[in-house]
Order: C-alpha cells, then sequence, then structure tokens
C-alpha cells in the first residue's frame, strides 16, 4: 500500500524484472512501450485520468480472472525533470 515502507523496493524489484527482460532480448515475448511526449498541461492531465480509468478496469478484470500465469503491468505517468 501507499503508507507501506517497502513500497520502494517492491515498486524497484519489478523495474528491474523489466530492465533484465529488455537487457536479454526476451522483451519480443512481451509488450513495452516508452513515449517520451509534449503535451498541453489540460491534455496530460486528460491522459492521466483516462490511465486510471484503464488501472480501474484492469483490476476488476484481474479479479474475476482465474490465476494461471504471473504478469506485471508497470506505468508511469509523470513530468520529467530536463
Amino acid at each position: 500500500g501507499k503508507g507501506s515502507p517497502h513500497r520502494l523496493q517492491h515498486y524497484l524489484n519489478w523495474r528491474h524484472l523489466a530492465q533484465k527482460k529488455i537487457d536479454t532480448g526476451a522483451e519480443e515475448e512481451s509488450l513495452i512501450f516508452t513515449a517520451p511526449i509534449m503535451l498541453s498541461k489540460k491534455d496530460s492531465e486528460k491522459m492521466q485520468q483516462q490511465i486510471l480509468k484503464l488501472i480501474k478496469e484492469f483490476s476488476s478484470f484481474v479479479d474475476e480472472s482465474q490465476p494461471e500465469d504471473l504478469y506485471c503491468l508497470l506505468v508511469d505517468w509523470y513530468k520529467p525533470a530536463y
């Protein structure tokens, strides 16, 4: 959860596994997407709302799915310092 002292390490562990997929060329079986883009503030807020909607839909879908394999969904939406 958001208040967990282990949250950052948990996040970094999954990020590390994603990077290992890319480093070993195993990303072909995965969906990897990166898109640095320029947007208006209004459109960036709209995009964030769309991502939150997707996460909500994803969460309800996962709750009803039969567990067969482990997958990881990583989503970042941020304004980088440049």
